[in-house]
């Protein structure tokens, strides 16, 4: 008890005992190697996060929970911007190149194996209060090249765009340039792929996916 007394008087102490009791510091391996990290008020466990390049940033806001994540950032210029009370369990999170972005709004869960990749000066923006289930891709790029006879490339990578309150079922598939609208649903084991969804309160199901019914919405909770 006399020691719990002590720490708390001692302000650096304090700050430190805070750190590691939110995990912080717990089980962790940040490399950052001089680019910017804010996480002051999250909680982050059994996590890795590499940073190489220059003028990156990771935000990661208030009451926010990673647990058994790995970011990665390879690049100049990039940012992951995570915003308050988003829980993401076991997700892999990879940005490549420059000038990329990634955000995740408040209140949106993802679960686990969930991967997001942002390459080749893109970016992938998600929504406040969404949920992903697990082994979800949702990739702006390819990762190759492909080319026309001439030697042109036709595959160049494109933003996604993913609105507020979208449900995303296990194992779907986020392709390049895909835009879906508010208070949608994507079915589990749906490729989403060369289509704009743009229809708020639709059920996006499929492979490829097409919306099969219009204003439906869904909640959390079990009604």
């Amino acid at each position: 008890m006399k020691i719990k007394e002590s720490i708390k008087k001692n302000k650096q102490l304090f700050l430190l005992y805070m750190k590691i009791n939110n995990g912080l510091l717990g089980n962790n391996r940040i490399s950052v190697k001089g680019n910017i990290f804010n996480a002051k008020n999250a909680r982050i466990k059994n996590t890795r996060i590499t940073v190489k390049g220059k003028n990156n940033t990771i935000e990661i806001d208030d009451g926010s929970y990673l647990v058994n994540c790995n970011i990665t950032i390879l690049g100049n210029n990039n940012r992951l911007v995570i915003g308050k009370k988003v829980i993401s369990k076991g997700v892999l999170i990879n940005i490549e190149d420059n000038n990329n972005l990634i955000i995740i709004q408040d209140n949106t869960t993802i679960e686990k194996n969930t991967e997001l990749a942002a390459i080749e000066g893109t970016s992938i923006m998600i929504g406040k209060d969404c949920m992903l289930s697990s082994d979800i891709r949702i990739c702006t790029g390819d990762s190759h090249s492909l080319v026309d006879l001439n030697g042109k490339r036709v595959n160049p990578s494109q933003n996604i765009v993913i609105g507020n309150h979208v449900w995303i079922g296990a194992r779907a598939m986020i392709n390049k340039g895909i835009v879906i609208a508010d208070h949608c649903t994507i079915g589990s084991l749906s490729m989403l792929a060369g289509h704009k969804f743009e229809e708020p309160y639709s059920v996006i199901v499929g492979i490829p996916a097409n919306v099969i019914k219009c204003g439906i919405d869904w909640s959390r909770e079990r009604l």
